[in-house]
């Protein structure tokens, strides 16, 4: 089925948006992601008069601390979530084991150092390069990374041979 005709309307910041909304007026919708809204218009559960199309927007992009609070913009995707959780939560696995801490906590490096490097050489925005998180071989790899490393810390010892297998999963792609 197709949606009720509605006005559409793309803008690129927050001011912009805050404008057209309050023009539009309170029926009017906003489009993010449209994996819940676009649905639901196709079987004519919503019917808005205007959609005001947010997602050129990188200002709401971003996964960032703030004080105490980790702030997650309305457009940060959930592959860039579950990334950060993957570097995190790796590191806290690995703490005890200096050696696999040392060879895990390279990724996060690597993967900050890489995105800022490309960010201001203007190669790519923080918007749509958060931690490497849309490159199609640095992801496999770092999720490869931390599935061994998983693997490794549910015995209470790591062995050196262990140690060497994550480090050779942490080393670079030929």
């Amino acid at each position: 089925m197709k949606p009720a005709a509605f006005d559409y309307h793309r803008v690129d910041r927050v001011e912009d948006a805050v404008a057209r909304l309050a023009e539009l007026g309170e029926d009017a919708k906003v489009l993010a992601g449209g994996q819940s809204l676009v649905p639901m218009m196709n079987f004519r559960l919503v019917r808005p008069p205007a959609l005001v199309d947010i997602t050129r927007i990188p200002d709401l992009r971003y996964i960032g601390r703030d004080g105490d609070v980790l702030r997650i913009g309305a457009l940060t995707l959930h592959r860039e979530i579950e990334m950060l959780d993957w570097l995190i939560h790796g590191c806290y696995r690995a703490f005890h084991h200096f050696e696999l801490f040392a060879s895990y906590v390279m990724y996060y490096f690597a993967a900050a150092i890489t995105c800022e490097t490309r960010r201001r050489s203007g190669v790519a925005s923080g918007a749509n390069d958060f931690l490497l998180s849309h490159d199609p071989i640095f992801r496999p790899r770092l999720k490869e990374a931390y599935e061994v490393l998983l693997d490794l810390t549910q015995s209470p010892h790591v062995s050196p041979a262990a140690t060497h297998a994550c480090a050779a999963v942490s080393s670079p792609p030929t």
